[in-house]
């Protein structure tokens, strides 16, 4: 059951534990259910569900965790009753169906094939209406313009259903942006200026989880870097790495300013000619999608010219071959994901950068001798651009005691017959809640954050703050998270468009403002060149004080 992703069904990654529940209140019923099967009390969990679902609306989510914890209490009958249930209410994970330990039990059962076979068709009769055929064309250097239209029609339709940030955009007229594209759309020229047209719609929705995915066709002609990566501080932005050895051998290197693109100072170049066409949710998000992420990008095999100064002021120009994702990507150097260091007063320093592969969390797990053995935890989170929350959640475990607020979210319940009868679109959401390990560290912890801080790794900074494990320090993050949901449109490529919205366990808004930490440094233009990091001091002192006084 703990599989599930939440946005699924509105599953839980950790059961949560919660306070007495009342007859009549099926949400509190299902959490308790859920409490009881993290406690292991199968047959608690199992009849706290039934109370639930006969309580309130069948909700698919629901019926197969009451399921799952049927299936382990040894109540098969009623394990089968749910998953028909489930099914019957339109539960399609039929993947997971079939590889949850939870449901082992089961699967010796002759009624087990027909089960899945029914979720199998409710897979395929969910994916006829919302995700058929006609959507996956193949790739065309200029489609037909009867696939751009549709494609424009089906991005605007499910962003007008399913995107749940329209409040963060009060001045934007969706259907007239709509309209407006159509003639638009059918002057395009080619496929990659069809799909740079939508990308330019959807980022006027202003959502770093909303954004149009290019067919891998169309990626060199618009995405290609050259094989340097540059960095943004107070405005400025500098050559931050070189992947290329021919590059450094001709004085390119780290720490130089680039003040120019193509002749074009850097602030205007990037202002108008990349960030109208960035999904980004915040002010700083924006920045750093723009003069980070895509400053330099533009067809594979073109030149880019830079202008250069080094620290005494010195200028020089220099010009650069855009290479191919695939070709950049062969000389980049990756980095550990988990990296630790020894601080001064015995403190651990611990990088995350990443939430993405589940291998973070035993990679995590081998650091906890030495957690354990610090004085203090500087966890750093500055560089993690998400990934799956549910292992930040693993992590933090490792970090924290007894239960907390993990965070508070919602998405939009829109019901046909509720709007013909004049009545307002309703919400639906859950309040997360984790429980630690009864032998996690409890040394003090300072978590770092930043802008590039972001999506799963801001839940795991919300997470941290519902467990009052120590302060945030750093800057704001990026101000995005969610669970975006992936359409295809014509040509091979598709779209993400954000579902759910995410609050801090205390119900403040972060999605498009940013997590604010408790200590506020920011890293000046000229420590950033030069590779400082005044961030990571404050929080060494901060901590050796905390430690000092135990």
């Amino acid at each position: 059951m703990t599989r599930i992703l939440a946005a699924a069904f509105a599953l839980l990654a950790l059961a949560p534990l919660a306070g007495p529940a009342r007859a009549e209140d099926p949400r509190a019923l299902a959490d308790a259910a859920l409490a009881a099967y993290g406690r292991g009390d199968y047959a608690a969990s199992a009849r706290l569900f039934e109370e639930a679902l006969a309580a309130g609306e069948e909700d698919p989510g629901d019926l197969y965790n009451a399921a799952c914890s049927a299936s382990l209490a040894g109540l098969r009958q009623k394990a089968f009753g749910f998953l028909d249930r489930a099914v019957a209410r339109g539960f399609s994970g039929c993947r997971h169906m079939g590889e949850d330990p939870d449901l082992a039990p089961l699967r010796t059962d002759p009624r087990w094939k027909g089960l899945l076979d029914g979720c199998e068709a409710a897979r395929l009769a969910s994916e006829r209406l919302w995700d058929g055929e006609v959507w996956k064309t193949p790739y065309a250097e200029d489609l037909p313009a009867a696939d751009k239209v549709a494609g424009l029609s089906r991005l605007w339709s499910e962003v007008k259903f399913a995107f749940v940030n329209f409040s963060k955009v009060p001045g934007l007229d969706w259907d007239r942006a709509y309209r407006d594209a159509l003639p638009a759309v059918l002057a395009t020229r080619s496929t990659a200026e069809y799909y740079r047209l939508l990308a330019g719609l959807l980022a006027r929705l202003r959502d770093g989880h909303t954004y149009v995915e290019y067919p891998k066709e169309v990626s060199p002609l618009l995405r290609s870097l050259p094989a340097v990566s540059t960095r943004v501080a107070d405005g400025r932005v500098f050559v931050a790495g070189v992947l290329d050895p021919a590059l450094a051998s001709e004085g390119i290197r780290p720490g130089l300013e680039v003040t120019a693109v193509d002749g074009v100072p850097v602030g205007e170049y990037g202002r108008s000619r990349v960030a109208p066409w960035v999904s980004a949710s915040t002010p700083q998000d924006l920045e750093v999608r723009t003069f980070e992420r895509s400053l330099l990008a533009g067809p594979a095999g073109t030149p880019v010219s830079l202008t250069l100064a080094d620290e005494k002021g010195a200028v020089v120009t220099k010009t650069l071959p855009r290479l191919a994702p695939s070709e950049r990507a062969r000389l980049a150097r990756p980095r550990p994901r988990v990296e630790a260091a020894e601080l001064p007063s015995g403190l651990l320093h611990v990088r995350i950068r990443s939430f993405d592969d589940e291998r973070v969390v035993p990679e995590l797990e081998a650091l906890l001798p030495e957690i354990e053995a610090s004085r203090g935890l500087v966890l750093d989170v500055r560089e993690n651009g998400g990934g799956n929350s549910a292992h930040g959640d693993r992590i933090l475990a490792h970090l924290a005691r007894g239960t907390f607020p993990a965070q508070r979210w919602w998405t939009r319940d829109y019901r046909p017959a509720y709007r013909a009868w004049g009545m307002a679109e309703g919400v639906h959401g859950k309040t997360q809640e984790l429980t630690g390990d009864e032998k996690a560290f409890e040394g003090p912890i300072v978590l770092l954050v930043g802008p590039r801080t972001y999506s799963a790794a801001e839940d795991f900074a919300a997470a941290f703050l519902g467990a009052r494990r120590g302060k945030l320090v750093g800057e704001p993050t990026g101000g995005s998270t969610g669970q975006p949901l992936r359409i295809a449109l014509p040509g091979g490529g598709g779209a993400r468009i954000c579902s759910k919205r995410n609050v801090l366990p205390d119900g403040r808004e972060f999605v498009g403002v940013g997590i604010a930490p408790d200590v506020v440094v920011r890293t000046p233009f000229e420590d950033a060149r030069a590779g400082r990091d005044p961030v990571l001091e404050a929080a060494v002192r901060l901590l050796s004080g905390a430690s000092s006084a135990r």
